[in-house]
């Protein structure tokens, strides 16, 4: 059921090449190795969110912004890459991406605490993508299941993060506009 569900969302937005895709388990997955980085990464998240209540500096929006930067390069297939490479390119991307969306929010929101340092966070990111690596290489047919379900949570979360985003931005904007009237 979990497969049926994820193959009609997904075949929407990914190419589904079962040579590109994953097969835990034998069971190829619902999107390609680079979407399973993209999915399965924002769920991952999660779990990772409180940890980010610290002052970003400059190196931490620097590196959130090469986990986003990097895609141009592996996206655009500029350099011949592997499974691995396509996978972890779609996580570091989706973890570039949700940070400074989470980041917008958290300041709008006035959400830091200043002396907690972004070490746990960090920590999670490399544990993040250690544990799908390990997911994707399953050899049991369950595998695939979770992976699918963390899928669709982690669609979810992209798209609760952006609503929030653009609620956000138009009470903004709102707020701005009734300040200038009057």
């Amino acid at each position: 059921m979990i497969h049926t569900i994820a193959d009609f969302i997904f075949s929407r937005i990914c190419h589904q090449e079962a040579i590109r895709c994953w097969a835990p388990g034998g069971n190829v997955l619902a999107f390609c190795q680079r979407c399973t980085g993209v999915y399965i990464g924002s769920a991952l998240m999660l779990p990772l969110f409180p940890l980010m209540k610290f002052k970003p500096d400059k190196k931490i929006l620097w590196l959130h912004g090469l986990f986003m930067i990097q895609m141009l390069v592996f996206g655009f297939h500029l350099i011949p890459h592997s499974a691995t490479i396509r996978t972890i390119s779609g996580q570091l991307f989706i973890t570039g991406a949700l940070y400074f969306l989470y980041h917008n929010l958290q300041n709008r929101w006035n959400l830091f605490k200043i002396n907690q340092t972004p070490r746990y966070y960090l920590f999670g990111i490399v544990t993040n993508i250690v544990i799908l690596q390990l997911l994707v290489r399953a050899p049991f047919s369950f595998a695939s299941s979770i992976i699918e379900l963390l899928g669709l949570i982690g669609i979810i979360v992209i798209v609760v993060l952006i609503f929030l985003t653009l609620f956000d931005l138009f009470t903004f904007k709102f707020k701005k506009y009734q300040k200038q009237k009057m």
